[in-house]
């Protein structure tokens, strides 16, 4: 008997698949892992320095500068006494060395020096200090001041023309008759052309503890003081004031300004409180209210007034301009002057 051989099923076999490892990007972990980093870094840092650091301490130094008060009026004299010398000078020349050696009494040798050739010798000149004027005296520390003034000169150059002069003689001619005869004789005459100079300059004088002076700075160029672009505001009445008030008001203002140049201090407590006019004592004779603006402030009354007066010492008429305020006691009274005389 056939051994039958069972035939083995062969069963086919699976195919072996290798799983792919998936990785997923989680974009908000970064963030926050990079976040932790610079934090605990941050943290590393500081206590690091912290052990490491050098104690150092901030000190602000504050200095106190007192300037030192000094009466200008001595500063005004000595300037004064300086231009007369460095702003006038004499034609002749022994008299220009003469005024070179005074500067040497206001200045020192290096600035003494400097001003040796300030004259050109090729040109006959001479000047007259006609006006001076100090505008600013600034304080420079404790000891020196710049002093900014103005000198108005008359200059006068000199120059030599020839001049003819005709001379009448009589002589006797060949009849013995006598006759005149002209001879022309030519001589040199010095001329003068006169010019009127307005300048300003600014320097700096140091004074000492005991009110000595010298002048540190020579006589500089500076800008003129020239009138300024600037506009005031004009007062035109705005007609908010009650019509009886502005009647009462103006008829106040007529009356007062019409003894108010001649009237005494006495007679002025009667119209003005506070001292808000001085007493004038002044022959002006009152002519008109040129004009005036009337305004409303509460109870009170701001007046803008121009008034034209006489003065017959001048022969001229004088226009005075009054910011007062009002108010009404009774009868009405000035109380304010908003243009302090």
């Amino acid at each position: 008997m056939k051994k039958q051989r069972k035939e083995r099923e062969v069963k086919p076999k699976k195919e072996c698949v290798k799983k792919q490892k998936v990785v997923n990007l989680n974009f908000r972990r970064w963030p926050s892992t990079l976040l932790w980093i610079v934090l605990i870094g941050s943290i590393a840092f500081g206590v690091f320095n912290n052990f490491t650091a050098v104690d150092t301490r901030t000190y602000i130094e504050r200095e106190l500068v007192e300037l030192r008060m000094v009466d200008t009026n001595g500063i005004e004299s000595f300037i004064f006494n300086f231009a007369k010398v460095y702003h006038a000078w004499p034609s002749d020349s022994a008299e220009r060395t003469g005024r070179y050696d005074r500067l040497g009494e206001f200045m020192p040798e290096e600035l003494h020096r400097l001003n040796l050739n300030m004259l050109r010798s090729d040109v006959v000149s001479s000047a007259n200090l006609l006006e001076f004027q100090i505008w600013d005296i600034a304080q420079l520390g404790n000891y020196n001041f710049k002093v900014y003034y103005s000198v108005h000169q008359l200059i006068r150059i000199s120059s030599i023309v020839l001049v003819e002069d005709v001379i009448q003689e009589s002589v006797e001619n060949y009849y013995g008759e006598l006759v005149y005869v002209e001879n022309v004789v030519q001589r040199e005459e010095e001329q003068g052309e006169y010019t009127a100079v307005l300048s300003f300059f600014v320097l700096t004088v140091h004074v000492d503890d005991s009110g000595d002076m010298v002048i540190t700075r020579n006589p500089t160029v500076a800008p003129a003081v020239g009138r300024s672009g600037y506009i005031p505001p004009i007062r035109i009445d705005d007609g908010m004031l009650d019509g009886t008030i502005r009647n009462e008001v103006q008829q106040f203002l007529h009356d007062f300004f019409a003894f108010y140049p001649t009237a005494g201090e006495s007679a002025l407590t009667a119209f003005v409180r506070n001292d808000a006019l001085p007493a004038l004592s002044v022959e002006y004779e009152f002519i008109d209210i040129v004009s005036n603006a009337l305004m409303p402030d509460g109870d009170r009354v701001i007046a803008y007034v121009t008034v034209q007066f006489y003065d017959p010492r001048t022969f001229s008429n004088v226009f005075s301009q009054f910011e007062l305020v009002l108010e009404h006691e009774g009868s009405w009274v000035i109380v304010e002057n908003l243009i302090s005389v």
